[in-house]
């Protein structure tokens, strides 16, 4: 059927029985903007309606949908080409409402994919039936869109739609990360004492310290392996390196609370602050890390909250006061003294003990931080509890 054809007759019909389009609609049921799109060949009328537009029109449904006034003796021929053109456009409608409907389950299925996806847990058996309905319900859709492509086409495409829906799943694992759970659609998974291992399709998925100081490390490029994997007794995101070395040789005053925060030991809240004289800069309340700069000696004081945990962990707080001090003193060159506080005891350091008793020191820094050397020197060297012994009673006065 020639719907622009169509389109016209039905205006040349209209005018000719001095109907406006409002006028037309109302007899017919139907709004005036479908009139109208009707004229100008943007839709046909649905076939309900073929019977109903010819009466009032004053043709025959076969004129109709001629397009045209038709000869008596060309009748018989029109009407067989249009039951063709008929049935034929039937079927597209069909076709037309079927594919809409495929779209918006698959669409649906999609969302579902991802809120089941989202709260898909080992033994939420509901959200994992959700999953698994709203996964087929994507995969039948899309194959019935693609029922007319070749074999090899529906291949790809099916290949393509699986990749999508896990690439989906597993960007889901990484909000299940941010919230503090581990991957739930890993392919595969491997726990070991004080890490575990996942693997997905874009990326191998490292998790250490299961109890205190979590942190993950998330290999695109497959560059680690369980053994090689870096395992700091911190949380290596928060107080590693690459965190700390943008404070590197800056203005104590301005960035010494950015630094203590992110070191280990720390328990940490914003509060009001308040400036003494220029040689002080202090933050007091009892129920969080405080720390006290007197730029005139040089000394940091820092008071750090009692933890139960730090006294059950592997020589935890040893380990921490001896990271603190020396990145507190390899990232401000001024500093000369460090005073920690912890559970009533006082550990004191300087700088120049620190230089003369930790054996790696000028390893780890000449004129600026060798950020490797620290990861090798610094943070790995503290996973060896003979060590931190040993370096642990050479740099602190314990009072």
């Amino acid at each position: 059927m020639n719907q622009e054809k169509i389109g016209k007759f039905i205006l040349e019909k209209r005018k000719e029985k001095n109907l406006t389009q409002a006028e037309l609609a109302e007899k017919l049921g139907v709004s005036e903007k479908s009139i109208s799109n009707w004229e100008n060949a943007r839709c046909m009328p649905d076939l309900s309606l073929f019977k109903p537009l010819c009466e009032v029109l004053d043709i025959t449904i076969n004129e109709l949908m001629s397009g045209e006034k038709i000869k008596k003796e060309d009748y018989q021929e029109k009407f067989e080409e249009n039951i063709i053109n008929t049935i034929n456009y039937s079927n597209n409608q069909k076709s037309e409402v079927n594919k809409k409907l495929s779209i918006m389950l698959i669409v649906f299925g999609y969302l579902m994919t991802i809120i089941s996806g989202f709260y898909a847990k080992p033994g939420f058996l509901l959200s994992q039936l959700y999953l698994l309905v709203s996964i087929c319900i994507i995969i039948i859709c899309t194959n019935k869109l693609i029922k007319k492509l070749t074999v090899l086409k529906k291949i790809l495409i099916n290949i393509g739609c699986i990749l999508v829906i896990l690439f989906t799943l597993t960007g889901l694992d990484y909000v299940h990360l941010n919230n503090g759970e581990t991957p739930y659609f890993a392919h595969y998974k491997e726990i070991n004492d004080n890490v575990e291992i996942y693997k997905t399709i874009p990326a191998n998925i490292y998790i250490v310290n299961k109890y205190w100081d979590k942190y993950y490390i998330i290999d695109y490029s497959r560059k680690y392996t369980k053994e090689t994997i870096p395992i700091s007794p911190f949380n290596r995101n928060l107080s590693g390196i690459d965190n700390l070395i943008k404070y590197e040789d800056s203005n104590i005053k301005d960035n010494i609370k950015e630094v203590i925060k992110s070191l280990p030991l720390s328990y940490w809240k914003e509060l009001k602050t308040r400036s003494d004289l220029d040689e002080k800069y202090f933050i007091s309340n009892q129920s969080i890390t405080t720390y006290e700069y007197d730029k005139k000696n040089q000394k940091m004081i820092i008071n750090y909250v009692y933890n139960p945990f730090y006294s059950t962990a592997d020589l935890y707080v040893e380990k921490a006061l001896i990271y603190n001090t020396i990145s507190l003193s390899l990232i401000f060159k001024d500093l000369k003294m460090i005073e920690s506080n912890y559970n009533g005891k006082k550990y004191i350091t300087t700088k120049e003990i620190i230089e003369n008793n930790y054996p790696y020191y000028n390893k780890i820094v000449d004129k600026k931080i060798d950020k490797d050397n620290f990861n090798i020197y610094l943070e790995k060297s503290l996973n060896y509890n003979e060590f931190v012994k040993e370096i642990f009673s050479k740099l602190f006065e314990e009072n």
